[in-house]
């Protein structure tokens, strides 16, 4: 599957029997079906629980060129994230995505004429045949590529935004988001209190992960 700017159609990530959330061509998340709210729960009011939407998780690029410097969303959208060109002109969408499917892999290329860089994303979640224990891992992992396609030096810095979904969602609990460090990694923690545990999110958190040199 290849497809361009089209947001009807995505590939799925998430451990086996985890649950899931979709990235599709717009470069946005949706279908996020990881708090156990999903159709197959027991009742009909836990089916209409929605912890998070598709502007709960963004990719933001920043690059120096020169005395030049380019701020770019990863995603396309009306507006998207306050990206209104007559509060925040400097704050602007990439000019096109082109997204390639092939589950468990989803390989993203965008593109802009204005950037000196290559930009490419391949996201996967573990998936290994005969290998249940990695497999059934909730996770999902974002490799970035960039290649410099100018003579100069640039400088480039990457951001990923995930909001937290104790405090995203008006249903009195509170969000907790703390940092923590291993070796070679650093990360936030989100995570709740205060959640009753009749919630189909009791007891769960999430966590945002960078791996290599911070």
């Amino acid at each position: 599957m290849r497809v361009a700017n089209y947001s009807l159609s995505g590939i799925p990530f998430g451990g086996v029997g985890t649950g899931s959330f979709e990235l599709r061509a717009d470069g946005k998340a949706y279908e996020w079906w990881i708090f156990n709210n999903g159709p197959w729960t027991s009742t009909q009011e836990n089916r209409k629980l929605e912890f998070l939407d598709d502007k709960a998780l963004f990719f933001a690029l920043r690059v120096k060129h020169g005395n030049r410097v380019l701020v770019r969303l990863l995603r396309r959208g009306a507006y998207e994230l306050g990206a209104n060109p007559y509060t925040m002109p400097w704050l602007k969408q990439v000019e096109q995505i082109v997204m390639e499917g092939e589950p468990p892999l989803a390989r993203f290329e965008y593109l802009d004429e204005q950037l000196p860089v290559n930009v490419t994303l391949t996201a996967f979640s573990p998936f290994i045949p005969l290998d249940i224990k990695n497999s059934s891992l909730p996770a999902a992992v974002f490799v970035f590529r960039l290649e410099n396609k100018s003579d100069e030096e640039v400088e480039v810095s990457l951001l990923m935004g995930l909001a937290n979904p104790f405090t995203y969602v008006n249903r009195g609990y509170i969000g907790r988001s703390e940092k923590f460090e291993a070796e070679n990694l650093v990360g936030i923690e989100l995570s709740g209190r205060e959640v009753p545990s009749s919630s189909p999110a009791f007891g769960g958190g999430m966590s945002l992960a960078v791996i290599g040199n911070c």
